[in-house]
């Protein structure tokens, strides 16, 4: 990425009311991510506030992102004695995939 330049995307890409809108209403949703990863250049990963994903998902979210393709793993806090605190072996998993491969990813860390 360029100093001082911005990435543009969307917190997610498989909301059914963007069929027609930002999708074309015949491609099926299988196809909706390599569609919108020619459309912009970052999303957030909204699906690992709930779940932490296999690795084979992330993977396949990887290898079908064009290299370079900014991705953001929104991680929910643990709270604990009333202080939120990230759990380390979620934010391990999603760091050390992303890692592997070309891909800038960050990790955020949201309250519910």
């Amino acid at each position: 990425m360029i100093p001082g330049s911005a990435r543009v995307g969307c917190s997610g890409w498989q909301y059914r009311d963007r069929r027609g809108r930002v999708y074309p209403a015949e491609l099926p949703s299988t196809m909706w991510f390599p569609y919108y990863a020619q459309q912009f250049d970052t999303v957030e990963l909204n699906a690992t506030f709930y779940k932490l994903p296999t690795a084979e998902t992330f993977d396949r979210w990887a290898q079908t992102a064009p290299p370079g393709f900014g991705t953001g793993c929104r991680e929910r806090a643990q709270v604990l004695a009333g202080s939120p605190t990230p759990n380390p072996r979620r934010r391990a998993t999603m760091s050390s995939v992303a890692a592997r491969r070309d891909t800038a990813a960050d990790v955020m860390t949201a309250e519910p």
